[in-house]
C-alpha cells in the first residue's frame, strides 16, 4: 500500500528536487539556482511567517514522486494589499496522477493567499485550471500581437516550429527562407505600416539597473493612483525579477522621463535567442495614470531598439481590452496561442472579488506577463 505524504520543500532538499525533475527531458534545464531563487523572493521574505511554504514535495514511502512550487507576490486592490500565489513548476512521476489533486490543493489552499494565479503552459495544465474552476483571463491573453522586423529570419523561426519542416536540415531551411522572403514581404503581417510618430516630449532612455532613485517614486505614484488590481513593482521585487538579467543582456528596460528626471513609464523586453536570431518579448509595460501617449511611445521605443539590435520579432500578450487598439497600431500581426498558453487563470477565495475580477483588472493595470512573474511559454 502506498504511503503518500506531502511536506514543504526546504532549501536543503535542492538535490532531491533536481534528481526528481531531471528524470524527465522537460526539466533538464532546471537548476539548483532556480530552485533556491524562489526562497529569495522579496515578497516571500516579507510575508514568510504567514505565507508558509513556497514549494512542496510529494513522497511515496519517503521517496520523492512529485514537486510543485509557486511565487508569492503582493497584489494591490486600490491601496489594500493582498497576497497572490502564482503557480510555477509542477511535476509528477509517470503513473502517479491520482496524487495530482492533493498536490495542487495543498499549494493553493494555503489560508494566507487571497488569490491564485496561473499561466497555462500546455493542454494538460489548461485542463487542471478548468478542474480548479478558475476564472480565465481576458481575450487579449489568448492572442499574441507581434511585429516582424526581418521576414527572412521570421520564416526561418516559423519553419522550426513546424513538425514536418523542423526535420529538414537547418542550412536548407535557411536557403528556403531567404528565397521566399521577397514574396512574403509583399503581404501582411510582414509588410507593416510605418510606426506612429512620437506622441510626447518625454525623454527616452535605457535604464541600466534597478535604481531606487528612479523606481521608488514611480511605484509610490503608481500605487497612489491605483483604482483596481495592480501587482507590486517595489524596487526590491524588480531587482529580484530583472536585476541579474539586466546584467547579462536577457532583459532591457526602456523608460520615458519628464524634464525633471521623473519616470513616467517603462517597458521591459526579454531577449530570446534561437536559430533565427533574437526575438524580443514584452514582459512588462506600464505608465503613470495609464497614459496612452506614453504607452504608445514606449512600444515605439521597444520596436526601434529591437530593430537596432538586429532582432527579427517583437511580440506581446495580454493587457486590458482598452489598450488593444493602441497595441495593434504598433504590433500589427496577430496569432492565436495554442491552449491559451499565456492565459491567466484567476482563483479568488472571496466570491465577490472573483466576480469583480474583470472590472477590477481593467480599473487597475493587470493581466500582463509581469503579473505571472513574467513567465511565458
Amino acid at each position: 500500500m502506498n504511503e503518500i505524504t506531502i511536506s514543504p520543500a526546504l532549501e536543503t532538499e535542492a538535490e532531491e528536487v533536481l534528481e526528481l525533475l531531471k528524470s524527465t527531458l522537460h526539466f533538464q534545464d532546471y537548476t539548483q539556482e532556480r530552485f533556491l531563487r524562489n526562497f529569495q523572493n522579496p515578497d516571500y521574505l516579507r510575508h514568510r511567517q504567514e505565507a508558509g511554504a513556497c514549494a512542496f514535495l510529494l513522497r511515496d514511502r519517503g521517496k520523492p514522486i512529485g514537486f510543485t512550487e509557486s511565487v508569492c507576490r503582493e497584489l494591490w486592490l486600490k491601496q489594500e494589499m493582498l497576497l497572490a500565489c502564482i503557480g510555477g513548476t509542477l511535476y509528477l512521476k509517470e503513473g502517479e496522477k491520482e496524487a495530482l489533486p492533493n498536490l495542487i490543493y495543498t499549494l493553493f489552499d494555503q489560508p494566507c493567499y487571497n488569490l491564485n494565479l496561473a499561466n497555462t503552459a500546455n493542454k494538460k495544465s489548461a485542463q487542471i485550471n478548468k478542474i480548479l474552476r478558475s476564472l480565465p483571463g481576458p481575450p487579449s491573453c489568448e492572442f499574441c500581437r507581434f511585429r516582424v522586423l526581418s521576414t527572412h529570419s521570421y520564416l526561418l523561426y516559423a519553419s522550426g516550429k513546424l513538425r514536418i519542416s523542423s526535420r529538414i536540415p537547418l542550412l536548407v531551411r535557411k536557403w528556403a527562407s531567404f528565397l521566399a522572403a521577397p514574396l512574403f514581404s509583399l503581404f501582411s503581417p510582414f509588410r507593416a505600416p510605418s510606426l506612429p510618430p512620437e506622441k510626447t516630449t518625454f525623454i527616452s532612455r535605457q535604464i541600466q539597473r534597478i535604481d531606487p532613485d528612479i523606481f521608488d517614486l514611480f511605484w509610490e505614484e503608481l500605487l497612489a493612483g491605483n483604482q483596481g488590481l495592480l501587482t507590486s513593482r517595489r524596487t526590491d521585487v524588480l531587482e529580484w525579477t530583472f536585476g541579474k538579467g539586466l546584467k547579462t543582456g536577457r532583459y532591457t528596460i526602456l523608460g520615458r522621463f519628464d524634464k525633471t528626471g521623473r519616470l513616467q513609464g517603462e517597458i521591459t523586453l526579454e531577449r530570446r535567442r534561437n536559430e533565427a536570431g533574437s526575438l524580443y518579448r514584452v514582459v512588462d509595460w506600464i505608465a503613470l495614470r495609464k497614459n496612452q501617449d506614453v504607452l504608445g511611445d514606449l512600444l515605439r521605443d521597444a520596436i526601434l531598439f529591437a530593430a537596432e539590435k538586429k532582432g527579427f520579432l517583437v511580440e506581446l500578450v495580454g493587457f486590458e481590452e482598452k489598450v488593444q487598439p493602441l497595441i495593434a497600431a504598433y504590433l500589427t500581426g496577430k496569432r492565436r496561442l495554442s491552449h491559451g498558453s499565456n492565459t491567466f487563470f484567476v482563483r479568488f477565495k472571496d466570491k465577490q472579488l472573483k466576480k469583480d475580477t474583470p472590472r477590477l483588472a481593467d480599473d487597475g493595470w493587470f493581466y500582463g506577463p509581469f503579473d505571472g512573474d513574467s513567465c511565458w511559454v
